[in-house]
């Protein structure tokens, strides 16, 4: 007790430690030594710290270094308490000056440049004086210039200098950037030190600048597009920038970069910012809201540069599907069978799954910023604006007034062959069902993080999900959209001649009983011309759309959906047919039973869906029920069910090259088609209006 006493009386100064309330008196006390003076000491080059502490500690017992490092513990918390207070308190200044000082630092920059400019012109106005005035001496010094110029064999500098364009053209051709800077600076100290010695003609030094000065600007270009591209690095970044300070074109490398080098800024500024709070001061969301502004703008950057490389490489595409090329990262894909396979797409798809893939690499990293959502509706748009290009590039779309809205880039080229034309669907569907979604996971992955912590809060998980959904359902009509225009100009160049003429007519069937000789028993052309078309695509999306059959099987049935859907809605087709001035006859109603029916058979499982079968089924109804308001039984004047299968099934084979092959008691056509068939009816061979009207009689 009596050393705990002793050690509680005993004065402050013997531990020390000052005292706070002897703080302001430092100064002006212990002998009238300053503060500053006592202060020195720390200041010299060889302070030993535990010296220092030794000889400080050396009287003081446990309790009392423990009573000192917990007094100076407390000074501790109470200065960072303090600076924080003080840091808060004038924050805004401190900002508000922060920006007073960049902006003063590129306006400085500004002047100097100027400067430099001014500067360049003066010495370039001298010089073109001094031409002038050389080009008006004596002519005597002129004609001894030309005759040492024919007389003598070019020195090894002249030879240098009619070498160096092109030795330059290569490096700037090649992309090797830092031959091509040290090439410069050597031709540089080359012209200064031949316009010292003399021993170049004045106009070969102007046009050895000439030549520097072209060259440079073209390097600071390919520097600064290098550097906007989204694979560059932070240390190819600032490479590049620093070779543009050493070009004169400093301006341009403080306007640095791509969304990658603005999503590393912010990365290591909020990294700094972390380990900040960790001394109680918070600047991470001031940050964040300095920081987004510029993000975004860097976002929509890199978002329309996307979408104008791509548009560039659709002006020339090919539209023939290939392999990813050896610059471009491969995508393997599982299918069922679980093999591997790579995406087939042409150039400008290729192109844009790459730089989309690069995109969401680099807004990865901004996850803290939320910028998630603009990233996937930014795609979204891109992606709208790739497939209105793919839709320019149909023949005959822009005819169209309807198909007008939102084809801002009418510029792509043609797909002339349905092969083409097929590729366009292949490279939407492939982006729209697995690249793109592919791309958004890299960012689902990264913000996993965020996900949980709206778990913690109690959010409900099934937001995201539903609209990680409604963005794949937004895609998908995208490509609805071109599905449906390319299968509308299809139907339209069966149905229409490019005279204008009609194949798909009231008046085809009406004026049929006209003739006296029975007719050849064949479908109609429209229908034998569709079905070879589906023949002829079928084959080809069976190399062309590989793991993915079901996408080429609906796109078959919705093209004869479509031809079905236009006789189904043709209102002037039917006024004829059951209003016009002439019935349909009893050959008229024979054509258009086998025609229906020759749908039906080639289109069974493979290009025919449920609902349009439905279709056809109130079309032959509704055909008949015409006929019978004339007076006449349908049953009468048409043949049997296995005349209709015979005609249908011999077009089939003529079409399609097959054999016929017997099945059960009917024949049918063997399928060439890789397409798996959609069962959606027991007995699909042939469906007879007859049968049932003879059922209802008996």
């Amino acid at each position: 007790m009596a050393s705990a006493k002793s050690s509680r009386s005993r004065p402050t100064g013997h531990s020390g430690v000052l005292p706070l309330n002897a703080v302001a008196s430092v100064g002006g006390c212990d002998g009238g030594v300053q503060l500053a003076d006592k202060l020195n000491i720390f200041k010299t080059d060889n302070f030993d710290p535990d010296a220092y502490v030794q000889s400080k500690c050396k009287a003081m017992n446990e309790k009392e270094i423990r009573h000192l490092s917990a007094y100076l513990q407390d000074l501790k918390k109470a200065s960072a308490e303090e600076m924080r207070r003080s840091v808060y308190a004038n924050y805004s200044a401190f900002i508000r000056t922060s920006k007073e000082i960049s902006d003063l630092e590129r306006e400085l920059l500004s002047i100097r440049n100027l400067i430099n400019t001014q500067s360049a012109l003066i010495h370039g106005l001298s010089e073109g004086v001094q031409i002038d005035y050389l080009i008006v001496g004596p002519e005597d010094s002129l004609k001894e210039d030309v005759s040492t110029d024919e007389n003598q064999e070019p020195s090894e500098i002249q030879k240098w200098c009619t070498d160096f364009p092109d030795m330059l053209d290569v490096l700037l051709a090649e992309r090797r950037m830092d031959e091509a800077l040290e090439a410069l600076d050597e031709a540089e100290r080359i012209t200064a030190d031949a316009k010292q010695k003399q021993i170049l003609t004045t106009a070969d030094i102007l046009s050895l600048k000439r030549v520097i000065s072209y060259n440079r600007q073209k390097l600071a270009d390919q520097l600064a597009e290098a550097a906007c591209q989204s694979s560059t690095f932070g240390i190819q970044l600032r490479a590049a920038a620093s070779a543009l300070k050493r070009l004169g074109d400093g301006p341009r490398a403080h306007t640095a970069g791509c969304l990658r080098a603005a999503a590393e800024c912010v990365h290591i500024a909020l990294g700094h910012s972390s380990l900040l709070e960790a001394r109680g001061l918070s600047l991470s969301a001031v940050l964040m809201k300095q920081f987004r502004p510029c993000v975004e703008q860097a976002l929509e950057s890199n978002l329309t540069r996307i979408k104008e490389s791509t548009a560039s490489l659709a002006a020339v595409d090919d539209w023939v599907l290939t392999y990813p090329l050896s610059g471009i990262r491969p995508f393997a894909r599982s299918s069922a069978s679980n093999s591997v396979l790579q995406p087939k797409l042409s150039s400008s798809a290729h192109r844009f799954n790459s730089m989309v893939q690069d995109f969401f690499e680099d807004v990865g990293p901004l996850h803290n910023l939320q910028l998630g959502g603009s990233a996937m509706d930014g795609l979204l748009k891109i992606f709208s604006s790739y497939v209105n290009l793919l839709i320019s590039a149909l023949p005959g779309s822009l005819d169209n007034e309807a198909n007008l809205e939102g084809l801002e880039n009418k510029n792509a080229r043609m797909a002339e062959t349905e092969q083409q034309q097929l590729a366009l669907l292949a490279n939407a569907s492939l982006l729209a069902e697995d690249l793109l979604p592919r791309a958004a996971m890299k960012l689902s992955s990264v913000n996993q993080t965020s996900l949980d912590d709206m778990r913690k809060r109690g959010a409900d998980k099934q937001n995201h999900a539903a609209e990680q959904r409604e963005w794949k359902r937004k895609l998908h009509r995208m490509v609805d959209k071109l599905k449906d225009i390319f299968c509308r100009q299809h139907t339209l160049d069966l149905i229409f001649t490019e005279e204008g003429d009609n194949h798909l007519s009231a008046e085809m069937y009406i004026n049929m009983d006209d003739t006296v000789e029975e007719p050849e028993w064949v479908p109609s052309l429209v229908f034998q011309e569709l079905y070879a078309k589906l023949n002829r695509m079928a084959s080809i999306a069976a190399d062309m759309f590989v793991g993915r059959e079901r996408f080429a099987t609906l796109l078959m049935m919705r093209l004869t959906d479509t031809v079905i859907l236009y006789l189904s809605e043709n209102q002037s087709f039917w006024q004829e047919i059951e209003e016009g001035p002439k019935a349909l006859g009893p050959l008229g109603l024979q054509q258009f039973y086998l025609d229906m029916q020759f749908v039906i058979l080639f289109g069974k499982g493979r290009f025919l869906s449920r609902h349009v079968h439905g279709v056809i089924l109130d079309i032959i109804e509704r055909v008949m029920a015409a006929f019978s308001a004339t007076g006449m039984n349908p049953e009468s004047v048409l043949p049997t069910d296995d005349w209709f299968i015979d005609v249908g099934s011999d077009t089939i084979s003529r079409i399609s090259g097959k054999a016929r092959a017997a099945y059960g008691e009917r024949e049918v056509i063997f399928g060439c088609s890789f397409m798996p068939a959609i069962q959606y009816s027991p007995d699909l061979v042939l469906v007879s209006s007859k049968k049932s009207s003879k059922a209802d009689d008996d």
